[in-house]
């Protein structure tokens, strides 16, 4: 699909699929792996998962503030 698409398209479709709207542990731990994983010479690649992890973690402070607060 990323052959037949520019880079804007992808990148939206690829965040509203992202598990990172879910903000689990699970996810942030899986979206490090791929990281350090992922080749570093794939920019888009490497600034998605930054993207989906800081994400995770601001969500992660978000519910926490919000719970502290109820």
């Amino acid at each position: 699909m990323a052959n037949t698409r520019d880079r804007e398209f992808i990148e939206i479709f690829m965040n509203f699929l992202s598990p990172a709207a879910m903000a689990r542990d699970e996810d942030l731990k899986q979206f490090k792996a791929i990281q350090e994983k992922a080749n570093k010479d794939q920019d888009f690649f490497q600034i998605f998962l930054k993207k989906q992890i800081e994400l995770i973690e601001v969500s992660q402070r978000a519910k926490a503030l919000c719970a502290k607060f109820k």
